[in-house]
């Protein structure tokens, strides 16, 4: 789709199911859009997607980039659901302000 803007990323994650994330990231932002509008992110279990992401919780992952991985993370997805809350929840864990507090408390324990 190449860039699309803020607001139709927005409309078009807000609409979603889940959103997939096929390829490898070293942290990307987009799983985390998805989470703090309530929804899960199915990944490729590699990269970044593994700090954003509890499995089972906020999103599914899949080992091999294959068809049937990816088919068998969504059904996972399917049978057992997940929580509007607990991925928004997620997502502002690392909020600038998360970010902050934390690296606050970790400069004062040193």
């Amino acid at each position: 789709m190449g860039n699309i803007g803020d607001a139709l990323l927005l409309q078009l994650l807000a609409g979603c199911k889940a959103l997939i994330v096929a390829g490898e990231e070293d942290f990307g932002l987009t799983p985390l859009e998805a989470q703090v509008l309530g929804k899960p992110v199915v990944a490729f279990k590699k990269g970044g997607a593994l700090e954003s992401i509890i499995p089972g919780e906020t999103g599914f992952f899949f080992g091999d980039q294959t068809t049937e991985s990816l088919v068998e993370a969504l059904d996972n997805l399917d049978k057992k659901g997940f929580d509007r809350i607990k991925c928004k929840s997620r997502a502002e864990k690392f909020s600038k302000e998360s970010f902050i507090l934390e690296f606050k408390d970790l400069v004062e324990n040193l």
